[in-house]
This record gives C-alpha cells, sequence and structure tokens, in this order.
C-alpha cells in the first residue's frame, strides 16, 4: 500500500510533481489505480480546478480504460511465473514441479 503526495509553490507545480512520480512509478505485475491516477492529473476539469465528489463518475469514459486487459509488462510477468518463455524467443515452456526439486529431501 502506497500514498502519493506532492508539494509544489503553486497547485499546477504540486499537479505536474505528481504526475511525473506517477510515470516513474516502478510497479510491475500487479493492478494499481496509478494508469488512472496518471489520466485523472491530466484531465482538463482536474487541471481547471472543477472537482466534485462525482468526478469520477460522470468522466469515466475519458478516465477508464476501455478494456481490462493486462498491460504487456503486467503479461510478461505473470508469464515469467508460469514459466512460459518469451515470444519468438524459440524456448520451450518449462513447467515448475515443487516434487522434483524434493528429491533426497527428508520430510
Amino acid at each position: 500500500m502506497a500514498k502519493l503526495i506532492a508539494r509544489g509553490e503553486t497547485r499546477e507545480a504540486a499537479r505536474l510533481r505528481a504526475r511525473h512520480a506517477l510515470d516513474h512509478f516502478p510497479i510491475l505485475g500487479i493492478r494499481t489505480n496509478v494508469p488512472l491516477l496518471a489520466r485523472l492529473l491530466t484531465h482538463e476539469r482536474f487541471i481547471a480546478g472543477d472537482l466534485d465528489t462525482h468526478l469520477l463518475a460522470s468522466e469515466a469514459a475519458a478516465l477508464l480504460p476501455e478494456d481490462g486487459e493486462p498491460s504487456a509488462d503486467a503479461r510478461a510477468v505473470a508469464d515469467a511465473l508460469r514459466g512460459v518463455p518469451a515470444a519468438g524467443s524459440g524456448a520451450q515452456p518449462s513447467i515448475a514441479d515443487p516434487w522434483s526439486s524434493l528429491r533426497g529431501a527428508r520430510v
């Protein structure tokens, strides 16, 4: 869990600092709301300060992604964890078998 707080001499300076931080947020493989926050920070109503408690609902078409597909980075991480080789590598998938690594172990 994380919280982003950006300060600046003006609201615009703080908004730009927050946008820069979100653009360089190194999170891969898990779903976050970073893309939503990045879109929010560039939305004309947010920039203008025209905010209310219904902003997300009234601007959902502009703020929410059209599909729920995971990013290419998220798919690559998921594939790597499952032992699926990268596309075009020519390698065969490896299936992780926890029982193979326990040979000779006393339980």
